[in-house]
């Protein structure tokens, strides 16, 4: 994973720093803004530092922020100088999200995950994953994450062919079918690249592993709803049809939420 990142890194952050990333940016500010002051913070996945610094600026007293490309941890960095940000309560880590691994400075009040879930083939990862959150959690500490939408049946979605992901510009292609969801290939339309690999699991994949972990609270998923029909092109097939109707609902983005138990 750290090689398909190390080699998009720019592309990846002017994606991210588009009007509608923006969008679901409000999403999880509302979410984790009435916990977030004074909290000690683990951002797993942190990529280039589209959330880091605005965790710091929302109230966090301290973040550690964990990725698996270097070339990501060196352009979050960059942004922070070139930016001004509070770089001095950031503390970056080059690691495997994927691996159970007690961080410094931890346990956290909240662990935040950015696009980290989709990463996961399969139940077994996504359950590390989960593992590695409860692991770094205080007791009564707070996850969130974001995700593809809830569904029962990933490929649904996908089954017309090429989607676009509510910009003209993005597309995820259907690579294959795996036994707990789906695999993808996100890219941009028209351009050389490869693009880069992840996963859509089922929602109940994610809830089983959560739960096997330690996460008893119970998971809430909260789907970003910026995006309407006029938004989306419509190629008058039945597939088609049903995709829009969703993703006029949830765009392409869902928040999980889930809590470590008090003892």
């Amino acid at each position: 994973m750290s090689q398909q990142y190390n080699s998009i890194t720019s592309l990846y952050m002017k994606r991210r720093l588009s009007s509608k990333h923006v969008l679901e940016k409000k999403t999880v500010k509302s979410i984790v803004g009435p916990y977030i002051k004074g909290a000690k913070v683990l951002e797993l996945a942190c990529g280039f530092g589209f959330y880091t610094y605005d965790l710091v600026d929302w109230g966090a007293d301290s973040i550690v922020g964990v990725d698996v490309s270097s070339g990501m941890l060196e352009a979050s960095r960059c942004l922070a100088i070139s930016h001004g940000r509070q770089i001095s309560k950031v503390q970056l880590e080059l690691g495997n999200v994927f691996e159970p691994t007690a961080y410094p400075n931890g346990p956290f009040d909240i662990v935040f995950g950015g696009w980290m879930l989709n990463y996961a083939p399969d139940l077994e990862t996504l359950t590390q994953t989960f593992r590695n959150i409860n692991l770094n959690l205080r007791p009564g500490g707070l996850f969130v994450g974001i995700t593809c939408p809830p569904a029962k049946d990933p490929e649904s979605w996908f089954s017309a062919g090429d989607m676009s992901l509510g910009e003209p510009s993005l597309i995820a292609q259907l690579v294959e079918r795996v036994d707990d969801g789906i695999k993808l290939r996100i890219k941009l339309r028209n351009d050389g690249d490869d693009g880069f690999e992840c996963y859509y699991l089922r929602q109940d994949v994610h809830e089983v592993a959560a739960k096997a972990a330690g996460l008893s609270g119970q998971i809430q998923w909260k789907t970003t709803k910026e995006l309407n029909h006029h938004d989306l092109v419509d190629d008058g097939s039945p597939e088609r049809k049903r995709f829009i109707e969703e993703m006029a609902e949830n765009w392409f983005s869902a928040v999980v939420i889930s809590e470590r138990p008090m003892k």
